[in-house]
């Protein structure tokens, strides 16, 4: 008896696990409603985004927002971040060791 080609049982394998799937997979789909009609539906979404530069033009009903407060305040939070960070800057540009403590 002739032994099997290994590279052949791969690919019979393959074969019949593709077979296999595509068998499994075409009636669930039908089950779950793959013919449902499908509605156009356009929505006008205006994409806006704001930097410590442009935050005073941020619309003051946006405050009033509860799902966008939560980004508001973290963008408040950089900007304030910034602001610190390019005052301890210019601090340090002027004077090294400011802030440096000896014991």
């Amino acid at each position: 008896m002739k032994r099997p080609n290994p590279k052949q049982i791969l690919s019979h394998s393959i074969a019949l696990f593709s077979g296999c799937l595509i068998a499994i997979s075409a009636p669930v789909s039908a089950w779950h409603g793959g013919n449902k009609p499908v509605y156009a539906v356009s929505h006008h979404v205006q994409l806006r985004t704001f930097d410590c530069e442009t935050q005073q033009d941020i619309p003051l009903e946006w405050y009033l927002n509860q799902d966008i407060t939560p980004a508001l305040q973290r963008l408040n939070n950089g900007c304030e971040n910034e602001r610190n960070m390019l005052m301890l800057a210019k601090i340090w540009a002027t004077d090294p060791m400011a802030g440096v403590v000896y014991e």
